[in-house]
């Protein structure tokens, strides 16, 4: 049954999905699909909101900008090569056994993990995150058990709309990832 509320399509064919369903008690769900090569996260709900201020019929709180070019940058020549030639491997590979949960980590916990990294070398404007990421990366390296001559890399998606500089106009609403 829930499989027949969910419109088919593939991004590369429909790269802006929505699609409104009515139940017979008169309430409404929204889903909503959109395809990173058209916006982020934060332009999604950007776009979400003035879909709301317009279905009210207001005025748009924040008029779209669709300047594309303005993170239009210069052709890399040579792209960063990472050697994965001899990856670390690990008796415990993931499963379908996942358990998640969460994690509360203190004020002072971080500020302790924060002096503990810069005592050790690391420059004095290490953020939070940076921070964050690499103990959780590194606990997850000891639970996986994975031999200490391998290498492994962690990745991770930056968000650029608080780093440009001229800043992206309010309204921007592509992808800044």
């Amino acid at each position: 049954m829930a499989k027949n509320l969910v419109f088919p399509s593939p991004t590369s064919d429909c790269p802006f999905v929505l699609q409104v369903t009515r139940f017979s008690c008169g309430g409404f769900t929204i889903g909503f699909g959109i395809s990173h090569m058209v916006s982020d996260g934060f332009g999604a709900a950007q776009i979400f909101k003035a879909l709301a201020e317009l279905s009210k019929g207001k005025e748009l709180s924040v008029k779209p900008v669709w300047e594309r070019e303005r993170l239009v940058g210069t052709p890399i020549k040579e792209s960063l090569k990472l050697s994965m030639s001899h990856p670390a491997t690990s008796p415990y590979m993931p499963s379908s056994d996942i358990v998640d949960g969460i994690f509360y980590l203190k004020s002072d916990t971080m500020k302790r993990l924060k002096d503990e990294i810069i005592s050790g070398g690391s420059p004095s404007n290490v953020t939070t995150f940076e921070i964050l990421a690499a103990f959780v990366w590194k606990a997850r390296l000891r639970a996986l058990e994975l031999n200490h001559d391998g290498k492994t890399c962690l990745y991770f998606a930056t968000g650029l709309r608080k780093l440009i500089d001229p800043p992206l106009p309010e309204g921007y609403y592509g992808n800044a990832f």
